[in-house]
């Protein structure tokens, strides 16, 4: 890559022996993180683009439960609340491990317990299936916050944003190729077109396809450090001309957490918000291959294209919005988001009234998609922007735990029950107060900025703000 290229990329001018070598890390680095989560979630949704093969080969039947889908919706609430407590319980243990060693064996075990979950439906035993899946769950949830620590240490906070926004759309490549594994898999064992019996016959082998691909993803992690200083680099902060932060006091847990972290009031406003901006993402990703089915009685190898369309959406919007919040307002990126949320509402109208309409119904998903992460990306931002850096993981790892303990319950248990008695009208009721909700909460965030922005670009009034 060429010197001034590289410089324009990195927001760098690389005039000394210790810079140039800070730009071969950075990128080694920077795509080690991204291909290892991509990996992650080669597993991490998969399982919900095959749900309806798996409902019709009653493998969620005979436990005694009045439908199916009650069953499904709680089994994906029991893995998105273990996701939440994993994200927010392993960031804050990780927080304290080498972050190669923590992603590695997260890697390696995901991708094990993701086809032991799968193949442990046989037994039809709700205890041993929930064991398993509760493992799996937590497992995964340590992946981001160790993941956004990492950046928080690589990367200063006038390019952090964009930085964290391109890492941020490598788990909606993930969650694109999984259930292309999947098809790749009934292609390669022999399954003919959309025939639905083939399909239930041959799917407890197909999901070793990704499974053991995030099992090798793991080994990625062995050329990656923490930070430059392991390679005998000066901190980030120095390399960049920031003004450095004052390190976290050596203190328990717990005052750390509440010195650091729960006495942040605008956290809290974040992590609200991001409840219900994962209600926004999970809903349609939990139950759109089953709404099709049902409206349709599409197949996998069409319903699959649902699943596909709204993550595919997201790449543009993530990177798009992404950019935008850190080139706008000073990095004030609740203004940003509160932007893309009134943008959000056609794409919103358009699924919930699309009837038996295809094309509006896949228009509306990309629309959602396009908008719907961004937030995600950015709440985890905006937390970085908050806190040290020592404790991005615990700090990232609680937004997770508002998201996917709010999200798993609403999406998974109570929606299920929902749409069983009143039908998918349900979904789209959702839809809209999970859209209104972090309105609210952004604009008690509108002055919401980094704290180690360089001195010399802050204006008094900003500083006071």
């Amino acid at each position: 890559m060429k010197k001034v290229k590289l410089e324009r990329i990195l927001s760098l001018k690389l005039d000394t022996p210790e810079k140039k070598r800070y730009s071969e890390l950075v990128v080694r680095v920077f795509a080690i993180l991204m291909l290892g989560y991509i990996g992650s979630y080669f597993v991490r949704d998969t399982f919900k683009s095959i749900s309806e093969i798996l409902i019709a080969r009653g493998l969620f039947s005979g436990y005694g439960w009045e439908d199916p889908k009650i069953l499904y919706g709680y089994l994906m609430s029991l893995v998105g609340v273990c996701y939440g407590l994993g994200k927010f319980i392993l960031g804050v243990l990780f927080d304290r491990l080498k972050a190669r060693i923590a992603l590695g064996l997260t890697l390696l075990s995901s991708g094990f317990f993701f086809i032991l979950s799968v193949w442990i439906l046989n037994t039809h035993s709700l205890i041993l299936i929930s064991l398993i899946f509760i493992v799996f769950g937590f497992i995964q949830g340590s992946a981001n916050p160790t993941t956004y620590r990492v950046l928080a240490f690589w990367f200063p906070a006038k390019t952090r944003g964009r930085w964290a926004t391109i890492w941020n759309i490598s788990h909606n490549i993930g969650t694109i190729i999984g259930p292309l594994l999947i098809s790749l898999a009934f292609t390669l064992l022999g399954v003919q077109g959309n025939d639905p019996v083939q399909q239930q016959n041959v799917v407890m082998y197909a999901v070793l396809f990704p499974g053991i691909t995030t099992m090798l993803f793991s080994l990625l992690l062995l050329g990656m450090r923490d930070k430059p200083e392991e390679y005998g680099l000066s901190n980030v902060h120095t390399l960049f001309g920031e003004k450095i932060p004052e390190p976290v006091k050596k203190v328990n847990i717990w005052a750390s957490l509440k010195e650091n972290i729960f006495s942040k009031k605008e956290l809290w406003y974040i992590y609200i918000a991001n409840l219900f901006v994962y209600v926004l993402r999970y809903a349609p990703l939990t139950w759109v291959v089953v709404y099709a089915n049902h409206n349709w009685d599409f197949q996998f190898n069409k319903a699959k294209w649902f699943f596909i369309i709204f993550e595919a959406g997201a790449i543009p919007g993530t990177i798009i919005f992404g950019y935008l919040a850190d080139r706008l307002w000073n990095k004030r990126r609740a203004r940003i988001l509160l932007a893309s949320a009134f943008l959000m509402f056609p794409g919103i109208v358009m699924f919930s009234f699309a009837g038996k309409v295809v094309w509006l119904s896949l228009l509306g998903l990309a629309w959602i998609g396009f908008f719907c992460y961004n937030p995600i990306n950015l709440h985890s931002i905006m937390c970085m922007d908050i806190v040290k850096r020592e404790v991005v993981g615990a700090a990232t790892g609680l937004n997770g735990l508002f998201g996917y303990i709010g999200s798993g319950v609403l999406v998974g248990l109570v929606l299920g029950k929902l749409i069983t008695h009143f039908g998918f009208v349900s979904l789209f009721i959702f839809l809209f107060i999970a859209w209104f909700v972090p309105i609210i909460m952004m604009l008690l965030c509108w002055n919401v900025g980094p704290v180690e922005t360089p001195m010399e670009t802050r204006t008094k009034q900003e500083i006071a703000a």
